[in-house]
């Protein structure tokens, strides 16, 4: 163990954990051939964990970087059947097989609103590129966050390059009758306003 990973107990607590893995190989053996959902930031894990209560037959997956979020999730999720990958984001949108996931969230990323600061924002072309290609046909792309210029570059650049042919678009929340983030509810008791879109790959659902 090297002195930084003394520092942080949850480091150990993560790796231990049989629910997070940073290996991709059995990774996508364990999410093939199911209905499967993707939580990219999953925080602390309380959506993805609300959200495969109410789907006892989905495989759920969390991606975070942050070893505290990583093991809390993993908690969560034991009893769900599901699975936390602790690591980068954009690696793992790099690693995904095509055509895999039925439903990709991300929730309330960093917005990084300064412009010397650009280069860390989570929304990008590439991250909406990979997102759909690692889509089945006929999957979703959900999105919500508290940053218009997120919500306004993702509306662009669909319109731009037209990868999803149905779009549903709000300046509100189109999830708020689902399970919430801890983000969401810090936000929704400051009232703070919340933008949403929901985005459909082309192709019959699997």
């Amino acid at each position: 163990m090297v002195w930084s990973d003394a520092l942080n107990p949850y480091v150990l607590k993560s790796r231990e954990h049989p629910a997070v893995t940073r290996e991709y190989h059995s990774l996508w053996k364990t999410f093939e051939n199911s209905s499967c959902v993707v939580d990219l930031g999953c925080g602390n894990g309380h959506f993805l964990d609300a959200y495969l209560e109410d789907r006892p037959t989905w495989k759920g997956l969390g991606v975070e970087r942050r070893f505290k979020r990583v093991y809390k999730t993993a908690q969560k999720l034991e009893q769900r059947g599901g699975s936390v990958f602790n690591g980068d984001i954009h690696e793992f949108l790099e690693d995904s097989p095509s055509d895999f996931w039925n439903e990709v969230w991300l929730q309330f990323p960093d917005p990084w609103p300064k412009v010397r600061h650009e280069k860390n924002r989570m929304v990008r072309e590439s991250l909406f590129r990979h997102i759909h290609r690692m889509l089945k046909p006929g999957g979703r792309f959900f999105f919500r966050s508290d940053c218009k210029l997120y919500w306004e570059l993702l509306q662009s650049m669909n319109s731009e390059w037209r990868l999803y042919p149905i779009t549903l678009v709000l300046d509100g929340d189109l999830f708020a009758k689902g399970p919430q983030t801890l983000y969401q509810r810090k936000f929704l008791a400051l009232n703070v306003p919340i933008y949403s879109l929901e985005f459909q790959k082309s192709g019959l659902p699997a």
